[in-house]
């Protein structure tokens, strides 16, 4: 009682964490992202891996290749999947929690209690291998996927070594992700990782959370808690469990209003008492299976069955399809009220035939509908759910009787599935939802069908190729780059023609011929040669040494070992040019054997004798 007292008279008086500089202020969308990376765990593995499972992936476009994690035993399962999204320039690494209520068998025994937590159940720890102790079910749970993280991880770094690290998990996943995350930011220090966690139980104690904080700066992981959810409150203080990350808390339900709780490891405010722990007497599990608004357990809805993924961005709360009732029930309701205004006009007719009416004692439109834009059947009493053009529905069938109304926007036989991808201004076809006539960025976007995967190079204003994602013409810049999608660097020292987009080699010279030669100019000179620098092809000078009086050989790099005059030696094999450059004293082909005797007119270069055979006086 007296330590909650001090924490609470220390909230009183220290300054909110979102006023506080040395705190990163919660970045909602950040935060949003995540929970719909988590609420794809949920969804059936077949869809996705195809990036296709109803909103969970739509609301983060750009996924080209997901990687499933999983671990199953006769009494476990656990999952999880990893992936790249290049909009972002992130790595995913999300897990599945407890799909609703936890009826089936999952990974660590006490969750049960995780609905009944007034029962004291034994939450037994481990030591964790380089601080404090964890949960042992947490941490076996992990430890069985471990090993496919780490490769998963590596092998997404390798491609994308500048990817930051985005880790989630709701519920039982949150746990697995703070458990992930420690052993990612142990591997790669210098790779920024963020940690969102929705509705997660604690998972280890004081020592483990303090070397998490070691790891991870204040602001890079955070914990999600909604209104009253039991889960963040279990295994409980009392059993020395505490929280990693800052707490973002939603007392209500249903608006999006937020406290960023205090946290504090310098004075050890780990857990804010005035945030979620305020419900301490008034848990419940309702509020474990909504987060952001949104049920986060079952956002798997297909919206399209077929066609391209839709696009996040071309969507809005009015317009998602989220089933096909759905949209039938909204539209008889509307059907039913107007009803009581058509009886008004006629007792007999039911629906909403036209002039000519209906039979009195069936009700079926002797002819056609009022607006075949807005109703169809028999009766005319059924509604055009799609997008079709002034020529609206079939009567018989409530199709589209010609085309959708906007084909960039729609398709399907009732024009009322959305376009996905990114085609060019004839839109989508309206037989299968797919790109007709290419896309409409190919700067940006290619896909034979969809035109939804990005184009990954630095290709030129021509874009990549719809069919295969290369590029469709040149580089960018071809000093920079080369390769099919022009993303691989040139890693020479071209000149300003670069290096050839087929195979990386200089398309011409290199920059500086007086320091680099080779196929890519990244070889250095070794030599002295003069101005006109080394060969590029295999680095010998192209012309002459720099100071023939000091070097020769092919590269310039022999010491001329005599006395040669101003003429220096000769390239080719050291020898000197002219003559030596004092005779009286040196003779030879090099200038490197001394005269002996010989007056001042010197020794013959060649031989060696005295000039004139004139010979000091004292040697007669």
């Amino acid at each position: 009682m007296g330590n909650n007292l001090l924490l609470i008279l220390l909230t009183a008086f220290l300054p909110q964490v979102i006023g506080n500089d040395l705190v990163p202020i919660y970045d909602e969308d950040t935060s949003r992202s995540a929970m719909f990376y988590s609420a794809a765990a949920y969804c059936n593995p077949l869809t996705l891996l195809q990036w296709n499972c109803g909103t969970a992936c739509f609301r983060n476009p750009g996924i080209l290749t997901v990687r499933p994690i999983f671990h199953a035993s006769a009494k476990s399962y656990t999952f999880g999947y990893i992936t790249y999204n290049p909009l972002t320039n992130k790595i995913i690494v999300a897990f599945r929690g407890t799909n609703g209520l936890p009826t089936d068998s999952v990974t660590f025994a006490t969750l049960q209690s995780f609905l009944n937590w007034k029962t004291n159940f034994g939450y037994k720890m481990l030591t964790y291998e380089n601080g404090g102790k964890v949960h042992r079910g947490f941490l076996k749970a992990y430890n069985a996927l471990k090993n496919q993280v780490r490769s998963s991880v590596k092998f997404l770094l390798e491609m994308f070594p500048q990817a930051e690290i985005l880790v989630t998990g709701h519920s039982l996943g949150g746990a697995l992700a703070t458990l992930a995350a420690v052993d990612l930011k142990q591997q790669y220090r210098s790779t920024k990782i963020q940690v969102f966690t929705f509705g997660s139980p604690r998972v280890g104690n004081r020592d483990f959370v303090k070397y998490a904080y070691k790891l991870f700066p204040l602001g890079t992981v955070y914990r999600i808690v909604n209104a009253d959810d039991i889960v963040p409150h279990v295994p409980t203080l009392l059993q020395r469990y505490i929280h990693v990350g800052i707490e973002i808390w939603y007392p209500n339900q249903n608006d999006l209003t937020y406290r960023q709780c205090i946290l504090d490891p310098s004075i050890s405010i780990f857990e804010d008492p005035a945030c979620s722990s305020t419900q301490i007497l008034n848990l419940g599990i309702s509020s474990h299976l909504q987060y952001l608004m949104y049920p986060i357990t079952s956002l798997c809805s297909i919206e399209e069955s077929d066609g391209c993924l839709v696009n996040s961005d071309n969507l809005s709360s009015f317009n998602i399809r989220i089933s096909r009732d759905v949209l039938v029930e909204a539209s008889m309701n509307e059907t039913r009220v107007a009803l009581p205004r058509i009886a008004k006009r006629s007792t007999v007719c039911p629906g909403n035939c036209n002039i000519y009416g209906c039979n009195v004692t069936t009700g079926i439109c002797h002819d056609k509908c009022i607006n075949s834009s807005k109703w169809w059947g028999s009766r005319c009493d059924q509604p055009c759910l799609g997008n079709c053009n002034a020529y609206g529905c079939r009567q018989d069938n409530g199709l589209c009787d010609d085309k959708c109304r906007d084909p960039v926007k729609w398709w399907g036989k009732q024009c009322d599935k959305r376009c996905g991808g990114h085609c060019d201004r004839y839109g989508c076809r309206q037989d299968n939802g797919q790109c007709d006539n290419g896309c409409s960025d190919r700067s940006k976007w290619w896909e034979p069908k969809c035109c939804n995967k990005p184009c990954m190079g630095h290709c030129d204003i021509f874009g990549c190729r719809t069919e295969n994602g290369l590029c469709a013409n040149h580089c960018l810049d071809p000093k920079k780059w080369w390769g099919k999608q022009c993303d691989q660097v040139c890693q020479g020292h071209c000149d300003i023609f670069g290096c050839r987009q087929e195979n990386g080699l200089c398309a011409n010279h290199c920059l500086e011929p007086v320091k680099w030669w080779g196929k890519q100019c990244d070889q250095v000179c070794q030599g002295h040669c003069n101005w006109f620098g080394c060969r590029q092809e295999d680095g010998l000078c192209e012309d002459k040494c720099l100071d023939p009086m000091k070097w020769w050989g092919k590269q310039c790099d022999q010491v001329c070992q005599g006395h040669c005059n101003w003429f220096g030696c000769r390239q080719e094999d050291g020898l000197c040019e002219d003559k030596c450059l004092d005779p009286v004293k040196w003779w030879g082909s090099r200038c490197d054997l001394p005269c002996l005797f010989c007056d001042f007119f010197g020794c013959n270069k060649d031989t060696g004798a005295c000039i004139n055979n004139a010979r000091l006086s004292f040697i007669s």
